[in-house]
C-alpha cells in the first residue's frame, strides 16, 4: 500500500503543475553517512530541475546511488558489510527570492532499493562467504543548500538528512552542477 501511495504521489504532483518542462539536468556527488556506525561513503545522483510549479517552488526528480562499508568481528572473525541504496525521488525545493537563486529550503520523497551485503572470511581456508538482503523503503528528506545560477550553468552546495525506517536514516553532503537547457 505504502509503495502504492508514494507512486501516485510521484505522478499527481507534476501533473497538477503548471508549465512543467526540463529546465536543467545536472550531476551532484559527496559524502554519505549512514546511521549505526557505518564508515563515511558516497554518493552520485542525477538531478532534473523540472521548473516552478508553484510560486518560488520548483520541482527536481532524482535518481540516486549511495554506498558505505562496515567492518566488524563477530565471535573472532572479520567480516566487511557493505550497504547500498539506489534511490528514486522527487524534491520540492523552495527558494526566498523569485529566482532560483541563492539560499533553498525544501522536502523529498523517496523510494529506495536496499542492498545489504556480507562477506565473511572463513576461519580454516583462504575462501569466503557472501551473504546478500535486499530491501524496499520510502523516505522521507530534509534539505537545505545555496545554489549560484551562472549564465548556462549553476552549481549548488546541498545537505540532506533521510528518515527511513527500521534504521537506515542517513545523511548526506553534496555539490554539483546543473546545466541549463
Amino acid at each position: 500500500m505504502k509503495k502504492v501511495l508514494f507512486i501516485l504521489l510521484l505522478i499527481i504532483i507534476p501533473v497538477f503543475a503548471q508549465n512543467v518542462e526540463l529546465d536543467a539536468i545536472g550531476l551532484s556527488g559527496g559524502a554519505f553517512w549512514a546511521q549505526n556506525g557505518w564508515d563515511p561513503g558516497f554518493a552520485v545522483e542525477v538531478n532534473l530541475d523540472m521548473g516552478e510549479v508553484l510560486d518560488f517552488v520548483f520541482l527536481q526528480p532524482t535518481v540516486a546511488f549511495y554506498q558505505t562499508k562496515k567492518n566488524e568481528k563477530i565471535y573472532g572473525v572479520d567480516n566487511e558489510l557493505t550497504l547500498s541504496h539506489v534511490a528514486l525521488g522527487t524534491k520540492i525545493i523552495g527558494y526566498f527570492t523569485d529566482r532560483p537563486k541563492g539560499p533553498y529550503f525544501g522536502a523529498a520523497l523517496n523510494y529506495h532499493i536496499i542492498s545489504a551485503e556480507k562477506l565473511r572470511q572463513l576461519e580454516l581456508s583462504n575462501s569466503a562467504e557472501v551473504y546478500t538482503s535486499n530491501n524496499k523503503k520510502v523516505s522521507m528528506s530534509v534539505l537545505s543548500g545555496y545554489i549560484q545560477k551562472f549564465r548556462r550553468v549553476a552549481i549548488f552546495l546541498e545537505v540532506r538528512y533521510t528518515f527511513v525506517p527500521n534504521n537506515f536514516n542517513h545523511s548526506l553532503v553534496t555539490t554539483g552542477i546543473l546545466f541549463n537547457l
